[in-house]
């Protein structure tokens, strides 16, 4: 089987603050941070995906690269704070110069804005900042973080745009069913996916969604059944599944443990689901049900 951990991105919101609604260890502390860059590392996951508003995970992530030794090699992608002036180049260009100082970096590998909005004012100062931070070498890459296809489809068409995010997952295949990959490969676009595992609730017992977040429980029981029926175990169905999107995307997953990077490298080496095993579960759970795969619409947990 072909090597795909290179497809590979290691998520780093859980090593800045606690993040997602099945965490149950919270933030680590430093020694744990750098124990699981290395052993990513080690497998040979070479992207790393922070943000400005991951709470420490920019300072941690650039600690632990540094301590490892492996900074310079490493392909860092950070998202701008949503609150920035997007407006005002100069305060714009100072929050990317922020992210390569706590990154004790002199160059990241991409990017991008953390809000889809903010692509209306791409044209007034967030084009010629970024234009200006890779002609001084500061960034390789520039691009957007997006919730829907639509605004996917219009980051396409911006130019100065070579990388974009979005989720994607079991539970959500709308911007498979929009054609959106295919477009992109068309305009040289690299696409990262995120939320594949639906911040754990892929993985959640059908108990444990009935009490965390009831709106998912006819999903969860729906893939307890399908992955029962098929033998198959859900960790590992869910991460092959979102190989199979497209040969060309890159996969964004967050971890808790070394043994979870093991446990996600392991299942990468074994290559996309196969395209029949796919469309079984596409037939058998056919819904993209907006309010389930967009966490800011979750009810809020007392």
């Amino acid at each position: 089987m072909i090597e795909e951990t290179n497809r590979l991105v290691l998520g780093t919101a859980q090593l800045g603050m606690n993040y997602g609604v099945a965490n149950t260890h919270g933030q680590p502390n430093i020694s744990t941070a750098r124990s699981l860059v290395k052993e990513a590392w080690k497998n040979g996951v070479r992207y790393f995906d922070t943000a400005q508003a991951y709470g420490e995970s920019e300072a941690v992530l650039g600690d632990t690269l540094q301590f490892a030794g492996i900074e310079s090699d490493a392909r860092i992608i950070s998202k701008t704070d949503p609150s920035v002036d997007v407006q005002d180049f100069s305060a714009f260009k100072a929050s990317v110069e922020g992210s390569l100082d706590r990154l004790k970096v002199d160059q990241l590998w991409g990017i991008m804005l953390h809000r889809e909005e903010q692509l209306i004012h791409w044209d007034v100062a967030i084009k010629e900042a970024f234009s200006c931070l890779r002609s001084e070498g500061r960034i390789l890459h520039a691009g957007v973080s997006v919730y829907s296809p639509e605004m996917a489809f219009r980051a396409l068409d911006l130019d100065g745009i070579d990388i974009i995010q979005v989720p994607a997952s079991l539970l959500d295949r709308r911007f498979a069913r929009s054609g959106f990959y295919e477009q992109a490969a068309k305009k040289g676009v690299t696409v990262f996916v995120r939320s594949v595992f639906l911040q754990g609730v892929t993985m959640m017992a059908s108990s444990t969604a009935a009490v965390v977040l009831p709106i998912a429980l006819p999903a969860v029981k729906a893939l307890e059944s399908f992955c029962q029926q098929y033998y198959y175990d859900r960790h590992e169905f869910a991460l092959r599944y979102a190989l199979a999107i497209d040969p060309a995307i890159k996969v964004l997953v967050g971890v808790e443990n070394a043994d979870q990077i093991e446990s996600n490298c392991g299942c990468m080496r074994l290559g996309p689901l196969e395209a029949d095993v796919c469309e079984k579960w596409n037939e058998f759970w056919p819904h993209d049900d907006e309010v389930l795969v967009n966490p800011s619409l979750w009810p809020k947990r007392k």
